[in-house]
């Protein structure tokens, strides 16, 4: 009986860990990717906004103030991080002992 029950503590130890270790590995790399995918996303826009021949030159102003507001406000590091924590919760969400 004590061998059974000690079992049952040892997996259940087991699940814990591998599943707070699994939804740590899955915020950061989701941190990443987002992260990556939002600067792919700028740099193909700044790369097709210098292409352009703005007669003006307005909309590349205006081009360039949102990107130095989005570069001074962490735009990338924000979006990732709401982003993180909506697939945090819904993970803690899957949980069935735990009620929301």
């Amino acid at each position: 009986m004590v061998g059974i029950l000690r079992l049952i503590m040892g997996v259940t130890a087991l699940k814990v860990f591998l599943g707070g270790l699994f939804m740590t590995i899955i915020g950061i790399v989701m941190y990443n990717v987002i992260t990556d995918l939002i600067n792919e996303a700028l740099i193909f826009t700044l790369t097709q906004m210098d292409s352009l021949d703005v007669g003006s030159g307005a909309t590349a102003t205006y081009t360039g103030v949102a990107a130095w507001f989005a570069d001074k406000l962490c735009f990338q590091e924000m979006l990732a991080f709401m982003i993180s924590m909506i697939t945090l919760k819904w993970m803690l969400r899957k949980i069935p002992f735990m009620k929301w």
